[in-house]
């Protein structure tokens, strides 16, 4: 019974010290059957980036990335959090998106679990640079035109000084026996062929919500003809000052429209 005992007692030492040997020498985590998989691969972080930056619609060449791993040893998950720095010309923000992942040893993969939350903060508009002492100006096929220059920008009254001038050319057109035809009136109901003057225009917005301006100037109208003469008209649209500005980078101009 001794020798049994003796036995069973050198068995049971050899088993500890191969345990340490084990794990010390070649840094394996018996108790943990994910080890190395604690953290989602690199691969799929820069995945979720350019999943990230696509929902915004932003180009490569105008974001630069973080990311932090929280990861769950236990249930062999992982929460990744990337800040998307995103700036151009235009203006700037940050972007922060939260996604968890788990691990699955029998497969190698890692999967999302669960929606993802993201956040958009610290928007920045360059709008001084980019409209004030600023002209803008088109001609469409048709020959209609405007130029409009913005001075005198006051972002504590938000209000901006516009200079505009947009030229109209009237179509008749005929639909069966009857002929229509498209013109622009002034603020006054009177026909014209242009617009033009200077005006005080609002800016409506803040640095969480972007920036407008719709100052109407003129209106666009329809009038029908037929064999007595023009028998009526009516207002089809508002001819305005327009500036749309709710994505910090993506500025489009002012228009007269």
């Amino acid at each position: 019974m001794k020798k049994l005992i003796e036995n069973l007692v050198g068995v049971v030492v050899l088993v500890v010290v191969a345990y340490y040997v084990v794990t010390g020498v070649f840094n394996i985590n018996i108790k943990n059957p994910f080890a190395g998989k604690s953290e989602l691969p690199e691969s799929m972080v820069e995945d979720l980036v350019a999943e990230a930056a696509e929902a915004l619609g932003y180009n490569e060449n105008e974001y630069t990335w973080e990311v932090k791993h929280s990861p769950n040893r236990d249930r062999h998950q992982d929460t990744v959090e990337v800040t998307l720095f995103c700036s151009n010309e235009n203006g700037s923000l940050t972007y922060n998106r939260i996604q968890t992942y788990q691990y699955y040893k029998e497969n190698d993969v890692w999967e999302k679990r669960g929606d993802w939350d993201g956040e958009i903060k610290d928007k920045r508009y360059n709008l001084k640079e980019l409209i004030d002492g600023k002209t803008f100006s088109e001609t469409d096929e048709s020959g209609d035109s405007y130029t409009v220059t913005l001075s005198n920008l006051d972002m504590a009254a938000q209000t901006v000084t516009a200079t505009y001038r947009y030229r109209y050319t009237s179509v008749v057109r005929q639909h069966g026996e009857s002929y229509y035809e498209y013109y622009i009136e002034n603020l006054d109901g009177n026909r014209v062929d242009e617009l033009s003057g200077t005006i005080e225009c609002n800016i409506d917005g803040d640095e969480n919500f972007g920036y407008s301006i719709e100052e109407v100037v003129g209106n666009e109208s329809i009038g029908w003809k037929n064999e007595y003469g023009w028998d009526r008209s009516r207002r089809e649209s508002e001819i305005a000052i327009r500036l749309n500005f709710k994505d910090p980078l993506r500025f489009y101009g002012v228009c007269v429209k």
